[in-house]
């Protein structure tokens, strides 16, 4: 029993596992998925700071290339005009910290009005202290644009005497060219923005998160980074090879190829999504046309570390270990019990079974010692023929050698005749007590054509007086079956018997009762068909149940007891009403192996 019910109970623990594992498999899709959608958030709240930002900063940019002194200026450069001009940037500068300088850049690329933050104390830069920007990159490329076109320079890093200023000032220019009365160029107007305002604003949206935030230029340097370390490495040349690019080359490429995405790197998460901050704008009813806003864009990005998607699934992955840890021993202990019980309980059917042989067997050997009393009147008939021809043979030899010239030859046969009739009885009486003999269940290879002789010759009487005809009809060549010679006689005596009782009621040109042998594949089937009124439809359901009977004085157990016969034998006795009336009873037996 343990040979089989400890790799049944391991089984059903390793099946027990598979609804945990599925579980734990959705729930971490689960959490991958809700963790995507919280890093896209992050993305999307700061993509809108940033394209806020630099609005506002092209908002203050349109406001003071409109002023009144703005205009004087460029219509001839007035007496008093610079300082009104400064006086005024002055004012807007104090207003609003968040810009490191205003400035005007005559077409000549010498300053003409430049005011400077200073951290938050702005003042006016003096005559001597103006500077020539002709060589700066942002003043040539705003110098090409069109009437009312914008520039946006690259968020790059404050230079002080050609080196990087310390610590670390990060701005955004934006730039817009001046023309004067007649379309000529007068120069441009800047208003250069503190990035570091920016940056803290990013960066804020990913503070209480387990990820990063960063921010990258078109070419894959970090402007708010992982590490201090890694940021500006375009501005350092011991940084020049600090990109994501060199980082990692294939996430790097998917950003370049895809506005959005998530990637699988060595580190994490990363979640990206790619802003243009001039595209942000273009759709304010007062915007002025952008110089390609599409071309200027940033990437922002998030990245979660793998660790911390982990330690979302821990406390999961140690839940369903410990309902697991208690389900599985149950479930094996379980089926060691069960296995016992169901051991124990086909024990007491294979007793049930044996019992219920056994009880079919009193039944059949009591339907027997009951059929003889209605064979007596037929045996009687049998035996007497026989005894007769033995009486009449015993006087004639005796009256032939009290002659004393009686024919000794004669003699000889009639003793020969008195022999045969003498077996005749022994064989009558010798079939009578093998069909009330009470006795286990035998099955032994058996001609079912013998069988069914011998029933039909010890019913032929019955049949006879009844003016029933009794026909046979056995093919040759059947091959024996495997079953009890006296059980299946007595089912077929059964069957047989109720057909000429049935057949009794009718004309007695329509009394006919054929019993029948066939070959379907690998059993013989045998059939008993009448030309009596048939079963009640009403009955046919029923008609194999104990005590179920259509004979006022029967007892309702010969069918019951043949179908207990039968299906001992591994087969099923049927039912079927005949075409032309009447019933046809059949049922069939295994051929015995040859």
């Amino acid at each position: 029993m343990l040979s089989v019910a400890v790799p049944l109970g391991l089984a059903l623990c390793l099946l027990l596992a598979l609804p945990f594992l599925l579980h734990y498999h959705l729930e971490e899709t689960r959490a991958r998925q809700h963790a995507l959608d919280s890093e896209n958030r992050v993305l999307e709240l700061a993509q809108q700071a940033a394209v806020q930002e630099v609005a506002s900063v092209l908002s203050d940019l349109r406001f003071l290339h409109e002023q009144n002194e703005m205009r004087d200026l460029l219509r001839g450069d007035a007496p008093g005009a610079r300082e009104r001009l400064a006086a005024e940037y002055l004012t807007f500068v104090s207003q609003k910290p968040r810009y490191e300088q205003a400035a005007v850049i005559g077409a000549d690329g010498g300053e003409v009005v430049r005011v400077d933050g200073n951290d938050g104390r702005p003042t006016v830069a003096g005559a001597p202290a103006l500077q020539w920007k002709g060589d700066c990159a942002h003043f040539q490329e705003t110098m090409r644009l069109g009437r009312g076109e914008v520039h946006l320079s690259p968020l790059d890093l404050i230079l002080q005497g050609g080196a990087v200023q310390m610590p670390l000032k990060p701005v955004l220019r934006a730039s817009v060219a001046l023309f004067g009365a007649g379309g000529e160029r007068r120069g441009v107007l800047t208003l250069s923005y503190h990035g570091r305002r920016l940056l803290t604003r990013l960066r804020a949206y990913a503070q209480g998160g387990a990820s990063q935030l960063w921010l990258l230029n078109e070419q894959g340097y970090w402007l708010a980074g992982p590490d201090p370390a890694l940021e500006w490495g375009f501005a350092f040349p011991e940084r020049s090879d600090r990109t994501l690019a060199a980082r990692e080359p294939e996430a790097w490429e998917r950003i370049r190829a895809e506005v959005a995405g998530t990637v699988d790197t060595a580190d994490g998460l990363l979640t990206f999504r790619r802003v243009y901050p001039l595209a942000g704008d273009a759709s304010a009813s007062d915007a002025p046309a952008m110089a390609s806003p599409h071309r200027y864009s940033w990437t922002l990005a998030t990245l979660l570390p793998h660790a911390a998607l982990s330690k979302r699934m821990a406390g999961l992955a140690g839940t369903l270990l410990a309902v697991y840890g208690v389900t599985a021993p149950l479930l094996f202990g379980g089926t060691l019990w069960l296995t016992y019980r169901s051991a124990r309980g086909r024990a007491r059917l294979r007793e049930a079974q044996r019992r219920e042989r056994e009880r079919m067997l009193e039944l059949a050997h009591a339907n027997r010692l009951a059929s003889v009393g209605e064979m007596a009147t037929q045996m009687a008939h049998q035996v007497n023929q026989p005894l007769t021809a033995i009486v009449t043979y015993c006087a004639a030899a005796q009256r032939s050698l009290q002659s004393g010239a009686g024919d000794l030859s004669r003699v000889r046969e009639w003793v020969d005749a008195i022999g045969e009739e003498a077996q005749r009885v022994s064989a009558i009486v010798r079939g009578l007590r093998e069909f009330v003999r009470r006795g286990k269940m035998a099955p032994v290879p058996l001609d079912l054509g013998e069988v069914v002789a011998g029933v039909v010759g010890a019913l032929r009487p019955d049949a006879d007086r009844r003016r029933v005809k009794l026909g046979v009809e056995t093919p040759a060549g059947l091959p024996a079956v495997l079953a009890d010679r006296v059980l299946v006689a007595q089912a077929l005596l059964n069957l047989v018997r109720n057909a000429i009782e049935a057949v009794s009621v009718e004309p007695s040109e329509r009394r006919r009762v054929v019993v029948s042998l066939a070959l379907e594949g690998d059993r013989v089937v045998v059939s008993v068909a009448d030309t009596g009124p048939g079963v009640d439809p009403g009955l046919a359901g029923r008609l194999f149940e104990s005590f179920v009977t259509t004979k006022p004085e029967g007892l309702g157990m010969g069918l019951s007891i043949t179908r207990s016969i039968v299906e001992a034998h591994g087969g099923q006795l049927r039912y079927d009403p005949a075409p032309s009336g009447g019933a046809v009873f059949s049922f069939s037996l295994r051929r015995s192996a040859p």
